[in-house]
């Protein structure tokens, strides 16, 4: 699908006249054949390639610093920033058929104390059922390596490195296990203002650093309940760090699989006082990224409860969700992480996770998502 934009033609006039040389002639059409280059480049507005072709490793400056571009697999680990999440989000199937929404990740925090958050919530969507499981531990519960990441506490461990990622959780009867494999590059998001790749700089001095794994192929088993599932399909992998605070800040997260239309996500963050950090998307097709900021998303809940509308430039989507949301938060917390599957009722079609952080409700009405 090409990007909903009008672009202006650019056309390049060249008056030849008889007698030059060869040689002028050459040079005359790699100044035209530039010209067009630099023109195109400029009307498209893409940011700079972001292939997958960094060194392994890092030095511990280098490692630490928050002004530079992403390295993969050296930044799948540890940062020690403010916030940061590891988190996967898919959509899995059963050998009879049935499908299963999985929210399973990390969160290390540094405000004050260092906390290392587990969490898992499973939901059947064939019956509306919700299995939740939650760890906290405080300090690091982590035992990575030079690159990737491995943690683990108790009946948890969950790591990676660069495309293989190994998920096994043992929790209160649940025994999940789970490898994912990607076959394709990183997504490091970029927008137009991103001074490197990976790197997004929000309102005022706060910045983050953003990669995703879109479409992780996962398979594995899941007993539960005097039960064991075979277990297969996709997965979403996201890998944030920087200067949110997940106690005074909000956001609302989608990851959406347009099937043949490729993957987006968006990301809408606000600050204290529901103030305006940074809103972005970023649509991936067939590896290109489509990087769109500010005013050219929006999102507007609609009267019908779990439904909202998406726009972009000026194409239109309609998420629904049917389900009700499940709170990924640690019970007693005045935070709440609700994540809710929703299906794209317009063309392209698709489905993915509604993720919203914010400050925990009164009442137990599903919440509105903010434009």
């Amino acid at each position: 699908m090409e990007q909903a934009k009008t672009r202006e033609k650019v056309r390049v006039r060249v008056k030849v006249k008889k007698g030059p040389s060869l040689g002028v002639k050459l040079m005359s059409s790699v100044l035209i054949i530039g010209a067009l280059s630099a023109s195109y480049w400029l009307l498209t507005q893409k940011p700079p390639a972001t292939a997958n072709t960094a060194p392994t490793r890092l030095s511990d400056e280098q490692h630490y610093s928050s002004e530079r571009a992403i390295v993969l697999p050296a930044d799948d680990g540890v940062h020690g920033a403010r916030t940061e999440r590891w988190a996967y989000r898919g959509l899995l199937q059963d050998q009879d058929g049935k499908r299963y929404m999985l929210q399973l990740g990390i969160q290390l925090t540094e405000v004050g104390l260092r906390q290392t958050r587990f969490y898992l919530s499973l939901q059947d969507l064939q019956t509306g059922q919700i299995i939740n499981r939650q760890q906290q531990v405080t300090g690091l519960a982590s035992q990575a390596g030079v690159n990737g990441f491995a943690f683990q506490h108790e009946g948890w461990k969950i790591g990676g490195e660069d495309r293989q990622h190994l998920l096994a959780v043992q929790e209160r009867g649940l025994t999940l296990k789970l490898q994912l494999q990607d076959s394709h590059n990183a997504m490091i998001h970029q927008l137009p203002s991103s001074p490197y790749p990976g790197l997004l700089q929000a309102q005022g001095s706060a910045r983050i650093h953003l990669y995703s794994r879109p479409s992780m192929h996962t398979q594995g088993e899941l007993a539960l309940e005097g039960r064991t599932l075979r277990l297969s399909g996709g997965m979403w992998f996201d890998h944030l760090w920087g200067d949110i605070n997940s106690g005074d800040e909000s956001w609302t997260w989608i990851n959406l699989d347009l099937g043949e239309q490729g993957q987006l996500l968006v990301f809408d963050w606000k600050g204290a006082n529901n103030t305006p950090l940074l809103r972005f998307a970023s649509w991936q097709q067939e590896g290109r990224l489509i990087p769109l900021e500010g005013d050219r998303v929006s999102l507007t809940p609609l009267e019908r409860p779990g439904s909202w509308s998406l726009r972009l430039d000026q194409q239109t989507w309609q998420l629904q969700s049917n389900t009700p949301p499940i709170d990924t938060e640690l019970s007693g917390q005045g935070r709440e992480q609700l994540g809710q599957f929703v299906l794209v009722n317009t063309p392209p079609g698709g489905h993915g996770l509604f993720e919203i952080h914010h400050a925990r409700q009164a009442s137990t009405a599903k919440p509105a998502a903010r434009p």
